[in-house]
């Protein structure tokens, strides 16, 4: 049988999704670390020898700027190694029904489910989490998130709306 162009899109669309979100997910794992360095290298202005009274002013409002926008409540660096690995998993998981779908595999779009269902709820998570820790930084990162919540709604209603024929099973079921 033909595989549809439903399949063939929304298959190479999740490989790439996938794979964007597998690296998204290793970024995360190691954003606490990234913040920490980019602090660091900010806050050392406020070392850095002023020229005249003006320059110290500014040199320390920039240093209180800097300051409350990398301010990291004390669980996150915990929160982005789980998230980040619960993510590389699921981005996994997306890969492996990405690919499954494009070989018309019966259970291939059960796993797509289940992969697009996970990082919808992950990323929801994380969004409701990082929105109340009032950090500037994080909730800047909550815009890729929504992003990508609204790929995976639009792949998954693509999905529930094509034509499930090709997937049929020897036995007559949908997988």
């Amino acid at each position: 049988m033909n595989r549809p162009v439903w399949v063939t899109v929304v298959g190479i669309l999740g490989i790439i999704v996938a794979c964007f979100r597998i690296i998204g997910a290793g970024q995360t794992m190691i954003m606490p670390a990234i913040m920490d360095f980019q602090k660091d290298i900010f806050l050392s202005i406020e070392n850095a020898p002023a020229k005249d009274a003006n320059d110290a002013a500014a040199k320390k409002q920039i240093t209180e700027t800097f300051k409350n926008f990398y301010k990291m409540p004390d669980w996150y660096p915990k929160f982005c190694l789980i998230t980040g690995v619960l993510s590389a998993l699921a981005g996994g998981l997306y890969l492996f029904a990405a690919i499954g779908m494009l070989q018309l595999k019966t259970g291939a779009l059960k796993i797509f489910y289940a992969a697009v269902g996970i990082f919808i709820f992950i990323n929801a998570v994380r969004l409701v989490i990082m929105s109340m820790s009032l950090s500037f930084m994080m909730i800047l990162m909550n815009f890729a998130g929504v992003f990508g919540m609204v790929i995976d709604i639009v792949l998954l209603v693509v999905v529930l709306q094509g034509n499930k024929s090709a997937f049929l099973t020897a036995r007559g079921g949908v997988a």
